[in-house]
């Protein structure tokens, strides 16, 4: 049975009658608002959820007169702020860092959320009315939609992980899951299998299954195959150094100077005969 709040009374706010209930775009669910006279006298419609709730006292007029505690508690310093503008950046500035993932996708905050002024106040009502609580984060249900109320929940940031668009998926002995789950199972950090990944690290080194294959070019000396960069450490020759001498035609044991007193005999000789 839907209820009816006429009459009721909620802070400063009367409610005078039911008014036209807001449809988010493609969808059919409604939230029902109800048109309320303030004891200032100003008229305006507020959200069931937020009346019932109490988060919905005034017509804002409460919010005026207590600017110096309520902008603090319930505005700019409160994290719902800083949640609806970051929604706000990565949606419609296309120098966010995430805006290729948002905006760039043609993802949108809604109207309701996105008006100025009103769309905090709207924002906050329905973040307050479904669930929102400290450490959650907001979640887009279908990962192609828009920030909406239909299409927004409140969620840890291990079901975002699991439910975000920029997610990978690993294959291994015939088990796929995402990043998360492997991060789980392994042991290993989140970030650090997303860094591997970007790094081109093959599946069986992400896991850590087996160990990360030496990158670089390999010098192999008395039988061992190190990078430049190994064989640097042992000789205390940088590795430009190294690389030079390669480029000049120098062979292996010179130029990781096993061999250069010889190399420098040589090109001293050389250069005496040169100057006779």
């Amino acid at each position: 049975m839907k209820k009816d709040l006429s009459g009721q009374r909620f802070g400063r706010l009367v409610v005078i009658k039911e008014a036209e209930p807001y449809y988010p775009p493609n969808s059919n669910k409604r939230h029902r608002k109800w048109l309320c006279k303030c004891d200032c006298g100003n008229y305006c419609n507020a959200y069931q959820g937020g009346l019932l709730s109490g988060e919905t006292k005034s017509c804002s007029c409460l919010r005026k007169e207590n600017v110096g505690h309520t902008m603090n508690k319930h505005s700019i310093q409160h994290p719902l702020y800083k949640v609806l503008l970051s929604m706000r950046q990565r949606c419609s500035n296309p120098n966010a860092s995430e805006y290729e993932h948002y905006g760039g996708r043609g993802i949108k905050v809604c109207d309701e959320w996105n008006k100025t002024p009103g769309g905090y106040d709207s924002f906050y009502e329905w973040a307050m009315s479904n669930g929102y609580k400290k450490g959650l984060t907001i979640d887009r249900i279908n990962n192609d939609g828009n920030y909406e109320p239909s299409n927004c929940r409140w969620v840890t940031q291990k079901e975002q992980a699991n439910n975000t668009s920029q997610n990978h998926y690993l294959t291994y002995n015939n088990r796929t899951l995402n990043i998360m789950q492997w991060s789980e199972e392994t042991g290993i950090n989140y970030a650090t299998i997303i860094a591997r990944i970007k790094y081109g690290w093959t599946t069986e080194e992400v896991l850590g299954i087996v160990p990360r294959k030496p990158k670089g070019k390999l010098i192999c000396f008395n039988h061992e195959n190190k990078t430049v960069k190994e064989w640097s450490i042992i000789t205390g020759i940088p590795m430009s150094t190294i690389y030079g001498r390669l480029n000049k035609g120098w062979s292996i044991d010179e130029a990781i100077g096993i061999a250069s007193d010889k190399r420098f005999s040589t090109r001293r000789r050389k250069n005496e005969s040169n100057n006779n």
